[in-house]
């Protein structure tokens, strides 16, 4: 979150030079790449603990038998 926020200031802030439409237009872009990443990172992560979680069922089942 503290990352999103600093890449917003920067944006906003320190591109004043753009006209309005290019500064939208980048913002835009920064938002469409930030929920891409995010939500493949968090497919991603959400795979991994179901996999982790049925291998570590798994071997504590069959252990005891």
């Amino acid at each position: 979150m503290c990352l999103y926020c600093h890449l917003n200031y920067l944006i906003s802030h320190d591109n004043m030079k753009l006209m309005c439409m290019d500064h939208k237009q980048e913002f835009g872009w920064t938002h469409v790449t930030l929920l891409i990443v995010v939500t493949q990172s968090h497919l991603i992560m959400q795979n991994v603990f179901e996999g982790l979680i049925w291998y570590v069922v798994g071997t504590g089942v069959y252990d005891h038998l």
